[in-house]
């Protein structure tokens, strides 16, 4: 919803589909800065501490962003600013965020319970906007950004009574830069993780850019209002809603590095037949179906990356992770220069070609991505016994 929201408000402001793209950029700017050192704190400090001060950090800089807005004064380089800042807040939340979930469920329930925990997140991708379509439709961009602001503040204050198991912290004394260097090796030597890292710099720098430029497409390529445009980008949402839902529905799952190379894949083919649609109907269906294709992305992603490391290096892995995802500001600022120069359309085609030669090269030289057993010592991951349902100590994520 913010995305597209802060997009669409560039464009009524820049009308500059540059700058529209610029927005990705500073959203994510920090992640390949500070990935790592935010893995280093989910492994050394509280880490539902440090979700609760970052968002309500978020939600106060939601408020500054509703306040500017209403007031008529608001200008590109604010709107990058705060974007930068809410970028940041994120980044150092996330691996504690990710890592919470196992302390609450568990290795043996881990894949079910980040399918549930994608789930919310990508219903939140298929409602927000639809949301922001018909606010923007009907009362604005201040009321829009009023609405984000009282989201960001509710979601802040549900955190705060959560219970999360208390875990035994080892402070280790070795020096940050040592602790940096472990974890970077520790994701190289292993070839299921480090095809893993490369699959998520393919998919964030060529693939999922497109998704800043959709405020381009409906009003440019589609030609359709501001609610319409909330639809389209709603499509993505509603198919990886479903995906993850089956995935969750799932007892158990084989082979998961093979379920998240296969369908980054199958997603980047799915964004690169939109690029060439001029039908909207025909687009939904096309953004329905990547979507549904990513969420072997987004669920499998969290999962390889803490299976495929012991206790003490979860949080260090998901921070390589994070710098990984860091070349996603690289992506949205070659999307943005690109359809300046070119248009939307093209921008976003050459991206998918690349993206699938890189994806194509990852399968071939990395086997553990496609066989059924990812990880030879368990040859499938074992979920809840109860299809989705999940343990009471999880339902308070």
């Amino acid at each position: 919803m913010e995305l597209i929201v802060l997009g669409w408000i560039i464009l009524e402001v820049t009308n500059s589909p540059f700058l529209v793209g610029t927005i990705g950029f500073f959203r994510m700017a920090a992640m390949p800065i500070l990935g790592l050192p935010a893995g280093i704190m989910a492994d050394r400090l509280n880490r539902k501490l440090i979700v609760v001060l970052t968002e309500g950090i978020n939600a106060g800089f939601s408020i500054i962003l509703f306040i500017l807005v209403s007031s008529g004064s608001i200008q590109f380089w604010q709107i990058a600013a705060l974007t930068l800042a809410m970028g940041t807040s994120f980044v150092v939340s996330f691996p504690s965020r990710t890592s919470i979930v196992q302390d609450l469920v568990g290795s043996n329930r881990l894949t079910n319970a980040m399918s549930l925990d994608m789930s919310a997140m990508t219903a939140s991708k298929m409602l927000g906007p639809i949301l922001a379509g018909l606010l923007l439709t009907f009362v604005g961009t201040a009321g829009t950004t009023f609405t984000l602001a009282a989201l960001y503040t509710i979601g802040f204050l549900l955190l705060i009574p959560v219970r999360v198991p208390q875990r035994a912290v080892t402070m280790q004394r070795e020096p940050v830069k040592q602790l940096l260097s472990e974890g970077v090796r520790f994701v190289v030597k292993s070839p299921v993780l480090l095809a893993a890292i490369l699959i998520t710099i393919t998919a964030n720098m060529f693939i999922f850019p497109f998704m800043v430029m959709i405020p381009v497409f409906a009003r440019d390529v589609l030609q359709v209002n501001e609610t319409l445009m909330g639809i389209l980008a709603a499509a993505d949402g509603l198919g990886a809603l479903v995906g993850a839902l089956f995935l969750a529905s799932r007892r158990s799952i084989r082979g998961p590095g093979m379920i998240y190379a296969f369908g980054t894949a199958m997603a980047a083919v799915a964004v690169l037949s939109f690029a060439q649609s001029t039908s909207y109907a025909l687009s939904l269906g096309l953004l329905l179906a990547s979507g549904l294709s990513f969420a072997g992305f987004t669920v499998m992603q969290p999962v390889l990356m803490m299976l495929g490391a012991p206790p003490e290096m979860r949080g260090r892995s998901m921070g390589v992770n994070m710098m990984a995802v860091g070349a996603a500001p690289i992506g949205f600022l070659l999307t943005g220069a690109m359809s300046q120069a070119w248009g939307a359309p093209t921008a976003v085609t050459i991206n998918c070609i690349a993206g699938l030669v890189c994806m194509l090269g990852v399968i071939a030289f990395f086997p553990s991505v496609r066989r059924k057993t990812t990880f030879p010592e368990q040859e499938e991951i074992t979920l809840a016994p109860t299809g989705v349902r999940t343990p009471p100590s999880s339902a308070s994520r």
